[in-house]
């Protein structure tokens, strides 16, 4: 992934200024276009998105936190324009406020941070749950079914490894199957062609298989164990690692199942070495790819890209501090979710980002074909490669200290929240 290197280290109080001046008024359009402050008097829509991108700006535990930062802290008062506030009131605010607010703000700041970072072919899918608690959200939703491994609310992500740069952001209620996600992460009739989708095997669907082979896309994943394929044709394995068991041209589904694909996919069976003794055999991993041109080897290690989307989720948690949504309803979740990105957007605007350097062979990440973190392999034109080890310490401490004394990994943007 790439990084941005600090030019010099602002301090927090610089950062809402900027905020202030660069963002309000992409939020006034916002609230104009919501139709948000209609009937308000006193604590405005455009002050509380900008509480709440102050709130994860200087790192605040609680809401309570944030009450006692408006009432003493004048200068949070004059950007916010508010005084006294109840945590009562915040959390009402949150359920009456419209999520669409920051569509305008997260557009321009995805406009900016676009010019700076190098596009690329590759789309990284992927879901993250928020848990929550079970008693108080089954209040909000009686008609769902809650239990403590399931309440919570489900954040879906189509990031382009190369930027860091979330493409589409996706968040419900509730833990539900990853394939009922794909028609709102890759909408159908969506211009696609060209790309590559690698996701996880808990995105298997053969519709949507078949949806981005017609439209011009191809796509890379794991393999179940529990798929039924007819083969049609072995591939030859000349100039292949010995690493690579079988690739072959399969079609997927049973004779007389009504989900049986029309077009041929590869399946290539990889043998695996374990971590900790290199030339110890695991288990072979199965992989399902439309793409009929790029040897077998390079799609293996294509696949640990994947990993990268973890990393993106695991720094917007613990960097960013988004743990959990703050209230207990979608739009609660969606106005949290919209402020964290709006920070990390924002960080990075002031950053500049590092010459990009060659990404090393796959020897100096780990042994070849190894089960191991993230790779660092080109494809098409992504310029990212993988952190070292003291940024991946860097990024999974939790900072006590405001996030602009830290150097911030990548880009990132969204799209509106649903």
């Amino acid at each position: 992934m790439s990084t941005f290197a600090p030019v010099s280290r602002p301090s927090c109080r610089t950062l809402l200024r900027a905020f202030g001046r660069f963002c309000q008024p992409a939020l006034r359009r916002g609230v104009q276009q919501a139709g948000a402050d209609h009937y308000v008097k006193r604590y405005g829509s455009v002050g509380f998105a900008l509480a709440w991108v102050a709130y994860f700006l200087l790192q605040l535990r609680s809401l309570r936190e944030l009450t006692v930062r408006l009432r003493y802290d004048r200068r949070l008062q004059q950007l916010v324009g508010w005084g006294r506030i109840s945590v009562a009131q915040l959390n009402r605010l949150h359920h009456d406020r419209p999520a669409a607010l920051g569509e305008p703000l997260v557009a321009q700041l995805i406009a900016r941070v676009q010019r700076r970072v190098v596009p690329s072919a590759l789309r990284l899918l992927d879901t993250s749950f928020f848990s929550m608690s079970t008693k108080l959200l089954k209040r909000r939703y009686p008609q769902k079914r809650m239990r403590p491994g399931t309440a919570g609310v489900k954040l879906g992500t189509v990031l382009d490894p190369a930027s860091w740069l979330p493409l589409r952001v996706v968040s419900r209620v509730g833990q539900d199957w990853d394939t009922g996600w794909l028609d709102d992460l890759v909408p159908p009739g969506e211009p696609v062609a060209g790309l590559l989708f690698i996701f996880d095997r808990g995105f298997r669907q053969y519709a949507f298989f078949e949806r981005l082979i017609v439209a011009g896309a191809q796509f890379l994943t794991r393999a179940t164990a529990q798929i039924h394929y007819e083969v049609v044709r072995a591939r030859p394995l000349r100039g292949a690692p010995p690493e690579i068991l079988s690739d072959e041209l399969v079609i997927l589904g049973s004779h007389n199942a009504h989900n049986r694909m029309h077009h041929p996919v590869r399946r290539i069976v990889l043998q695996t070495w374990t971590r900790a003794r290199r030339h110890h055999p695991a288990a072979p991993l199965s992989f399902l790819t439309s793409d009929l041109e790029t040897p077998a080897a390079e799609l293996c290690e294509l696949d640990r890209r994947r990993w990268e989307i973890e990393n993106f989720f695991r720094w917007f948690k613990r960097t960013i501090g988004c743990v959990r949504p703050r209230g207990y309803s979608a739009p609660a979740a969606a106005h949290t979710f919209y402020a964290a990105l709006v920070t990390f957007l924002l960080l990075l605007l002031l950053y500049q980002p590092a010459s990009a350097t060659p990404a090393p062979p796959p020897s100096a990440c780990s042994p070849p074909f190894s089960r191991s973190g993230p790779c660092c392999t080109r494809h098409h034109q992504t310029t990212s490669c993988k952190p070292s080890s003291s940024c991946e310490t860097r990024l999974g401490a939790v900072p006590r200290r405001p996030l602009p004394c830290r150097a911030v990994p990548g880009s990132a943007g969204t799209l509106p929240l649903h």
